[in-house]
């Protein structure tokens, strides 16, 4: 057994043990499990546990998910934004663009800040994916403004990711690509943004 099965494994034991427990351990657990389906390419078991996760935090008497009985802090977002990545991860971006307003919504009503840098990232990411550059460079540019706002290098050299990643698509020589990289070469906290070789997967 590989690294990786074995890990999947781990966290396949860690939701089984979770039906012991509170409605708020199971999603928190079969979200997490979504993220490892997803990663390895598992598309049907993705899918299943993050509709269980779902459907699990929306049967939560008075819709309280993530509200820190057992210690769980997860919000409903949060599982939404797994569904999301997850979706990219399994190669089905239509799908990550087809829930933007849910999320969007979601994220508003619980006023996630944090989500809400970070997921036009997703977006950027989908739209690539797609083929369609000018609105991924339009998310990506909203990611990073956002991202600058929450003071996270972590967050920001994400942009310089996204912007490789589209650069190695064969893009580069489009406008908007070459606008994103001077906004990106020329910020004044550019010690902060420290280039990845990175790429994510196209």
């Amino acid at each position: 057994m590989g690294k990786r099965e074995e890990a999947i494994e781990y966290v396949e034991l860690a939701r089984d043990e979770s039906f012991r427990a509170s409605k708020h351990v199971m999603v928190v657990t079969n979200a997490y499990l979504a993220r490892v389906y997803a990663s390895s390419g598992q598309k049907g078991k993705f899918k299943r546990a993050i509709e269980t996760a779902l459907r699990t935090a929306r049967r939560i008497k008075n819709f309280n998910y993530g509200d820190g009985t057992d210690f769980v802090f997860h919000s409903l977002s949060g599982v939404m934004a797994e569904k999301s990545y997850g979706y990219l991860e399994i190669g089905e971006p239509e799908e990550t663009l087809a829930m933007k307003e849910e999320i969007k919504s979601q994220i508003a009503l619980e006023a996630n800040i944090w989500l809400d840098a970070w997921i036009p990232l997703d977006w950027a990411r989908a739209y690539l994916m797609l083929g369609e550059v000018d609105k991924c460079v339009q998310a990506g540019e909203e990611f990073y403004r956002k991202a600058k706002l929450l003071k996270s290098p972590h967050a920001k050299s994400r942009a310089y990711r996204l912007l490789n990643t589209i650069e190695a698509s064969g893009y580069g020589d489009v406008q908007s690509i070459k606008n994103f990289r001077h906004m990106l070469d020329h910020d004044k906290d550019k010690n902060e943004l420290k280039e990845l070789d990175a790429h994510y997967p196209a």
